[in-house]
């Protein structure tokens, strides 16, 4: 399981999301998965800008 937190997420600057997807296509490699680092990278780009238009309101991610 990977879990983010919406805060950190919504900060996180691109050079870190794509750390973190590098991370996320290793853990999911070791589980024997096969997952695109450019797929992995967009989708937190693409959850990081929801997380940004949510920070300071009274929701959830």
């Amino acid at each position: 399981m990977f879990v983010l937190a919406a805060a950190p997420l919504a900060a996180a600057g691109q050079s870190r999301l794509v750390e973190v997807s590098r991370l996320w296509v290793q853990e999911r490699a070791a589980d024997g998965e096969a997952f695109d680092q450019e797929i992995a990278t967009q989708l937190l780009s693409d959850l990081a800008r929801l997380a940004h238009g949510l920070r300071g309101r009274d929701h959830r991610l």
